[in-house]
């Protein structure tokens, strides 16, 4: 007991840990809040490093398309001293093409309707391959060009020669044998515009389109 002034203070000395400044008696630790806080900052770490590796294959495909367009461009240009070649090719092709499908279009018309009249109409004119009149490009034609027209010429004699040989010797008599031709002059379209598909794009647009009312010879005469 102490006496100050004349009053009796008294101190009851209780032990006093270093805990009760850090964790208050009444506290109870919730195990539910401290797993819920975990997975929620894991969920958020997750989620940045997903918007950040997106951010990254983003602009690697940018970067992927900017250099395909470059190659393609710099393709087109060094394929302009040939281009005239690649144009004539590729409008065969298309011509062919349409020559097929006109063809295929009357087979099938005729299989639908059973009418083997509508024959009549079929492209049958040609039955030889020299009725190409390929002759000449062999030796001004670049190599690579040249086979790629003489495999679509071949495709196309195939579709279209043999009708004119099966309208000459009368092997269309019967809608089974129209259905035959048919079959064979499919396949023989399809991969000719595959072909046509390699020509694609090798030659800008506004080089194909290029006015024809002048002949390019005619900027050369003196």
């Amino acid at each position: 007991m102490l006496r100050a002034n004349n009053i009796n203070i008294t101190h009851s000395l209780e032990p006093y840990t270093f805990s009760h400044i850090l964790i208050p008696q009444n506290f109870a630790f919730n195990w539910e809040l401290a797993i819920a806080c975990t997975a929620l900052i894991f969920s958020l770490v997750t989620l940045i490093y997903a918007i950040r590796q997106t951010k990254i294959a983003q602009r690697g495909v940018e970067l992927t398309r900017k250099t395909i367009e470059q190659a393609d461009t710099n393709r087109q240009i060094e394929l302009l001293p040939k281009h005239s070649w690649i144009i004539h090719v590729h409008v065969r092709f298309e011509s062919w093409i349409k020559d097929i499908q006109r063809n295929n279009k009357i087979l099938n018309e005729s299989i639908e309707n059973n009418d083997l009249t509508l024959l009549v109409k079929l492209k049958s004119n040609i039955t030889e391959a020299k009725q190409l009149n390929l002759r000449g490009f062999e030796k001004e034609m670049p190599e690579w060009l040249l086979e790629l027209y003489l495999s679509g010429a071949q495709y196309y004699f195939a579709g279209i020669g043999k009708i004119g040989i099966a309208v000459k010797y009368n092997s269309l008599s019967k809608i089974d044998h129209v259905q035959h031709y048919l079959h064979e002059c499919n396949s023989d379209l399809i991969a000719l515009m595959e072909l046509k598909k390699l020509l694609d794009g090798m030659i800008p647009k506004v080089i194909i389109n290029t006015p024809a009312s002048l002949s390019s010879n005619e900027f050369f005469v003196d």
